[in-house]
């Protein structure tokens, strides 16, 4: 009788390690290459921070201005408003002739006409600082101020050196 073959089977696992020689720099400059993208991505998000800054501050600045606007608009109206009323009761004593009082009509229409024109762009630009900031236009109000927004001064030398901090001039020089 004979025996039955038996088969072992040997199983070994062995760390491999894989080097390689980098003779022309070729992964050396890959290494670099990748690190300038990243610092260029790294000026990307500063500019685009940099823009909406910008925009946010631009979009808070318009309707102060046109808070400005609306108030000297709405003393003109008055004041037409009481021109037009002094035509038409020297016009219905019979004093002047219907021109004045027509005139001052069409005075006091423009400027309210001014004021809505006014209003309407000032609730658009109130819209796109909602926008901006990240909250619904319905629920985002803007308070009026009649007086003008304090600007700080600007130093002369502070425009150059402002350049030179600016993200997208640094992206370009790196």
């Amino acid at each position: 009788p004979s025996k039955p073959a038996t088969h072992l089977t040997t199983l070994g696992i062995l760390p491999v390690l894989y080097y390689d020689l980098d003779f022309w720099g070729k992964n050396w400059k890959a290494t670099e290459s990748a690190m300038q993208l990243v610092k260029a991505e790294q000026e990307d998000v500063q500019n685009t921070l940099l823009q909406l800054t910008t925009s946010v501050a631009d979009a808070y600045l318009q309707p102060r201005t046109f808070d400005v606007e609306l108030d000297v608009l709405n003393r003109t109206f008055l004041t037409r408003q009481d021109n037009y009323d002094l035509n038409k009761s020297q016009f219905d004593a019979g004093l002047v002739n219907a021109l004045p009082m027509e005139l001052a009509k069409s005075d006091l229409e423009n400027v309210a006409t001014s004021i809505e024109s006014t209003s309407k762009n000032r609730a658009t630009i109130e819209h796109r600082l909602a926008e901006l900031v990240g909250q619904p236009a319905s629920n985002f109000t803007l308070d009026k101020q009649t007086h003008k927004a304090f600007l700080p001064n600007i130093a002369a030398g502070v425009p150059s050196t402002m350049l030179q901090r600016r993200p997208d001039i640094r992206q370009a020089l790196a």
